[in-house]
C-alpha cells in the first residue's frame, strides 16, 4: 500500500515541519511537497537544507510554489548584484523574493525585501538555496500519483489535458479563480463575484486534487472539496503547518497531521476564504 504523506506550504517554518514528521512517523513510504519552501518563515535556507537532505535518504518530491520559482527566477540573474547592492535593476519589484526573516517586524506578505536578504544570507548560502531548490523542482509542476494528483496552485476548469509548453504548466502554480463562463484561470484579482474558486468546481478529471497555495480554515469541511483537498492553513501567519497521509491506489485520505504554528512570523494584508467568499483582513 503506498502511503503518502503530502505537505502543505512550509514557507521556512522547519521547527513545524519537523514536529509534523515526528507525528506521521510511521505512516508513510513517501512524501509529497506541494510547493512554496521558502519565504516569510524564520528558517528559510535552514528548511530547503533540511528537505534536500531528506530526499537524499527517502522518496521526496517537491512540487514547484509560485515563491520557489520566484526565488529562483530571481537569484539565477541577481545573486551577485543583490548582495553587494540590495536592489536588481531591470526586475520588477513584484518579483522580488519575499525573504521574511526573524519576526514580523511590521512586514506584510507582500514586502519586498533585498537589502533584509542581503543582511542575513551571504553569497554561499543562497547560491546553495538556489541550487538545491533547482535540483527538486525543476519541471515539477504536478505530480499524478495513482488515484491522487498534487499540484501547488490549481487546476484550470478548461483544461482537458495537460499541457506540453512551461508558460501552460506554469498555471499550476498560480490558479486559484476560473471564468464562470469559460473556465479559463483568472489572474489575481481580476475574478467578480461570479467567478469561482477553481477547486469547488473541479471535477477529478485528472484524479483527487492535493494542493496549497490558498490559505484555508483549518476545519475539515474547509480544507476539502469533492475533488480536492487543500493543505495550505497558513503557518508561517501563525495558523499551522497541516499534511495529510493518503493511499495512492485507493484514494483514500487514511489521516490529517495538524502542527499548530509557535508564533506569527508574517503578516499577511488579508487573505481571501475560498470557500465562504469572505476576505479576511489580517485575522485568523
Amino acid at each position: 500500500m503506498p502511503r503518502v504523506l503530502a505537505i502543505g506550504d512550509v514557507h521556512g517554518c522547519l521547527d513545524e515541519l519537523q514536529e509534523l514528521l515526528h507525528q506521521a512517523e510511521g505512516q508513510f513510504d513517501a512524501i509529497v511537497f506541494v510547493g512554496d519552501l521558502i519565504d516569510r518563515g524564520p528558517k528559510i535556507i535552514e528548511t530547503v537544507d533540511f528537505v534536500y537532505e531528506l530526499s537524499g535518504r527517502m522518496d521526496v518530491t517537491v512540487i514547484r510554489g509560485n515563491h520557489d520559482d520566484k526565488f529562483c527566477r530571481w537569484a539565477k540573474q541577481s545573486i551577485v548584484h543583490a548582495l553587494e547592492n540590495g536592489k536588481v535593476p531591470g526586475i520588477k519589484a513584484k518579483n522580488m523574493p519575499d525573504w521574511q526573516v526573524g519576526s514580523v517586524q511590521g512586514r506584510d506578505e507582500h514586502s519586498s525585501s533585498a537589502p533584509l536578504l542581503c543582511s542575513v544570507l551571504d553569497d554561499h548560502n543562497v547560491r546553495r538555496a538556489y541550487e538545491h531548490i533547482e535540483e527538486m523542482t525543476a519541471e515539477t509542476y504536478y505530480l499524478k500519483w495513482g488515484e491522487f494528483i498534487f499540484v501547488h496552485g490549481g487546476i484550470p476548469a478548461d483544461w482537458y489535458d495537460f499541457p506540453t509548453s512551461r508558460g501552460g504548466m506554469r498555471q499550476l502554480m498560480y490558479t486559484r479563480h476560473v471564468n464562470a463562463t469559460t473556465g479559463r484561470a483568472l489572474s489575481l484579482g481580476k475574478q467578480t463575484d461570479e467567478d469561482p474558486y477553481w477547486a469547488s468546481v473541479y471535477d477529478g478529471k485528472f484524479g483527487h486534487a492535493i494542493f496549497g497555495h490558498q490559505i484555508h480554515d483549518l476545519g475539515d469541511e474547509d480544507l476539502m472539496y469533492e475533488h480536492a483537498t487543500c493543505l495550505d492553513t497558513g503557518c508561517a501567519f501563525g495558523v499551522a503547518l497541516t499534511g495529510i497521509v493518503v493511499d495512492t491506489d485507493t484514494g483514500e485520505r487514511l489521516n490529517r497531521v495538524t502542527v499548530l504554528a509557535t508564533e506569527e512570523y508574517a503578516r499577511p494584508r488579508n487573505w481571501y476564504s475560498a470557500k465562504s467568499g469572505i476576505q479576511k483582513a489580517g485575522d485568523k
